[in-house]
């Protein structure tokens, strides 16, 4: 019986600096993406060229900056590399967190956050259309 009652007790204290310290906080180890892929990597897995991928960042990315770097926020190239690669995946979000480092739920907020902007921000021009117009 003292056994049982010292694993309660065990139990106890963990339960209390728990309470006192509050859950350790994960830190995910996210990697720069756009700077170790090289060009045809990179198109493999977002769609997009790097040269394109900065155009569209240079569009959105005033709506994608925080304000502040607090709580190890998310930069604006990584967010549009995170919603790239769900579209051009369109796997679930657990498996795009995993490989961007970032928890789930910052995924989806991402996700809506830069198809919201890219919506707002982008005039659609299909490729058809540029090829054309350099030809004559």
């Amino acid at each position: 019986m003292n056994f049982e009652l010292a694993d309660l007790l065990e139990d106890d204290v963990e339960v209390l600096e728990l309470i006192e310290v509050g859950v350790p906080r994960q830190v995910y180890d996210r990697n720069e993406y756009f700077f170790s892929f090289d060009e045809l990597a990179f198109y493999k897995r977002f769609r997009l060229t790097k040269k394109m991928a900065i155009h569209v960042l240079e569009q959105i990315e005033k709506d994608l900056e925080r304000p502040y770097n607090r709580n190890n926020s998310i930069p604006p190239i990584n967010q549009l590399l995170v919603a790239l690669r769900f579209f051009a995946t369109g796997n679930h979000l657990l498996s795009i967190a995993d490989f961007g480092g970032i928890h789930v739920s910052t995924v989806s907020r991402i996700v809506s956050r830069v198809a919201t902007r890219i919506a707002k921000n982008m005039n659609y021009v299909p490729l058809e259309l540029h090829i054309h117009k350099n030809k004559k």
